[in-house]
């Protein structure tokens, strides 16, 4: 989690590395839920599996919308995979 910029050097000097992007506001990416994010992640830590070069992921929720502070907040329409939004939400608790 860095600013894209630093990302985009430091890049430069690893061969072979990839740039996972995530458009949103803030310089910590668990402060928003994404799936997109929260999936790259996943599949690098069990598979070694780079996201595609040019990956850019967009926020189910944004910091501060308030669903921090909701019981059990909904989970975004067209997802299905209730752990992952257990453990994405959870985590921002």
């Amino acid at each position: 989690m860095t600013p894209l910029r630093n990302a985009i050097k430091m890049s430069k000097g690893f061969p072979g590395s990839a740039i996972l992007q995530q458009d949103t506001e803030g310089h910590c990416s668990s402060a928003s839920v994404s799936f997109c994010t929260a999936r790259a992640l996943r599949a690098y830590f069990q598979t070694g599996k780079l996201p595609e070069k040019g990956t850019v992921c967009t926020p189910a929720r944004l910091p501060f919308d308030g669903f921090s502070e909701e019981e059990e907040p909904a989970m975004p329409e067209g997802e299905t995979d209730i752990e992952l939004w257990h453990a994405l939400v959870h985590m921002n608790k």
